[in-house]
């Protein structure tokens, strides 16, 4: 939590989560899909760690991609992630081949939510295949939790930030215009 809270600067914060969930989830590769700021239907890869460039330039989407677009959270609502304990798994079909290029054999998929609204999808990546334990799952649930928090407050941050620089502009200008006016 502490590092968390440690910056607003969006691209820290995004190291930051990236890194702890490689640390906390013991996995071998991180990707983090966020929506686009200018298209809220967009989901692109925003972060990762642990992939290849080839990956980076043509990433698949999560899974749970789909999901994100058709369903509405309410702050209350506990998302599920999704496990694939080996890419044997029906459900991995779509991304089998990306991921063997990779040599990654399983994977979790967990939404990114805050505030009952989808902010992308956080994947773990793993070399070998996997059994997932409830104690593992429940802590990248709530690693999950806090990173989108912290996702939210950084982005805010940005925003907010933005409108200043722009009131501040619009406020310089009116200065330079009013000292125009009483000079003349």
């Amino acid at each position: 939590t502490a590092l968390f809270t440690s910056t607003l600067a969006p691209n820290e914060v995004l190291d930051v989560v990236v890194s702890s969930a490689s640390t906390i989830a013991e996995s071998n590769a991180v990707a983090i899909y966020l929506f686009s700021d200018n298209d809220e239907d967009k989901l692109q890869l925003t972060r990762s760690a642990g992939l290849s460039d080839d990956f980076i330039a043509r990433p698949p989407m999560p899974l749970l991609s789909s999901e994100l677009f058709e369903k509405v959270y309410d702050g209350y609502v506990n998302p599920q992630s999704l496990l694939i304990q080996s890419l044997d798994d029906v459900r991995a079909a779509p991304i089998r081949d990306v991921l063997l290029r990779e040599n990654k054999q399983s994977f979790i998929e967990h939404p990114l939510l805050f505030g009952g609204k989808s902010q992308g999808v956080m994947v773990l990546y793993y070399d070998r295949p996997q059994t997932y334990h409830p104690e593992q799952v429940n802590m990248i649930q709530a690693f999950a939790t806090q990173a989108a928090q912290s996702i939210n407050n950084a982005q805010r941050f940005a925003s907010a930030d933005r409108a200043l620089e722009r009131r501040v502009e619009q406020l310089y200008v009116l200065a330079a215009m009013g000292r125009l006016l009483n000079a003349s």
